[in-house]
């Protein structure tokens, strides 16, 4: 078994190599359209955060949106310097699997190999603090995520009654997951939930759901989606009453042996909301259990 995981992991590395050479360069700025395919990241090392677990490379200065290089700690002794003598202030090409991580596309680099300096770039800051989207290294999972919003038809409505235009619309959310490895991966669990709006009286309604038990095969990509969300467009009536709702936003979260691996919303602000009515749900049935 040990060797044949040792041959596993030399082809990877051989075939990632192989790919650094043959891939056309993709500008960081583009990376978010290549979640889940093997790419070579074009773009300069911004920042240089680092902690316990390991190095991430930023290729711009907001967190939120850059494209990130992650070192994780267990490999940093394959490289001959230190990483932020090697990269800080260059630009570089990275070449791995994108994987999208707290909204963000991001690649593991595992060998010095798979990064290529071009030519220096400027304004770069050394910051020696934990970086955010750096998971405990037993949390990262073999398989990468990616979340889209699909939008339905519109189908138009009539009345006698309405002066105003009406229309219902079918939205879902979709999961992608694509397994990595050459192994069969189980325990995964995800859960999606939907805000919608009522325009009427200004409430918001939470829809949720929960899925477990998902499976992946080796190197299957798997497209899982949530139940149809409906929203009314906003009619007006004759007397002056305005209905409907609007779609507000979505959260999605992956669970992997019972670790949250992947989050991601619409925004951070729908992120926090949606967490915070999450925990209230939890704090309530504790509070039932007891």
């Amino acid at each position: 078994m040990v060797v044949k995981i040792a041959c596993f992991i030399s082809l990877l590395a051989g075939a990632v190599m192989t790919a650094s050479a043959q891939l056309s360069a993709v500008p960081w700025t583009n990376a978010t359209n290549y979640v889940g395919q093997l790419c070579t990241i074009e773009g300069p090392v911004m920042q240089v955060q680092q902690s316990r677990d390991g190095y991430c490379l930023q290729f711009s200065t907001d967190p939120k949106t850059s494209f990130a290089a992650i070192i994780y700690a267990r490999n940093v002794a394959s490289w001959p310097a230190k990483i932020e003598t090697l990269y800080a202030g260059k630009k570089v090409r990275v070449t791995g699997i994108v994987r999208r991580l707290a909204g963000r596309p991001e690649i593991v680099i595992s060998d010095p190999s798979q990064i290529t300096i071009l030519s220096s770039a400027p304004e770069t800051t050394i910051v020696s603090a934990p970086a955010a989207s750096v998971p405990e290294p037993s949390q990262l999972p073999p398989f990468t995520c990616d979340v889209r919003r699909f939008t339905g038809a519109r189908r138009g409505m009539g009345s006698d009654a309405i002066s105003g235009s009406a229309f219902r619309q079918r939205i879902y959310i979709e999961l992608t997951l694509q397994n990595t490895t050459a192994q069969p991966v189980a325990d995964i669990e995800w859960q999606w939930v939907a805000v919608v709006v009522s325009v009427g009286n200004a409430t918001d309604q939470y829809l949720q759901a929960t899925e477990s038990q998902v499976e992946l095969k080796p190197f299957e990509t798997k497209l899982l989606r949530s139940d149809e969300i409906k929203v009314a467009g906003m009619t007006t009536y004759r007397y002056g009453q305005t209905s409907g709702s609007k779609f507000r936003g979505y959260y999605v979260r992956v669970f992997y042996k019972g670790h949250c691996v992947f989050k991601e919303g619409n925004s951070p602000q729908m992120i926090q909301d949606i967490e915070a009515y999450l925990e209230k749900q939890e704090r309530q049935k504790r509070s039932t259990k007891k």
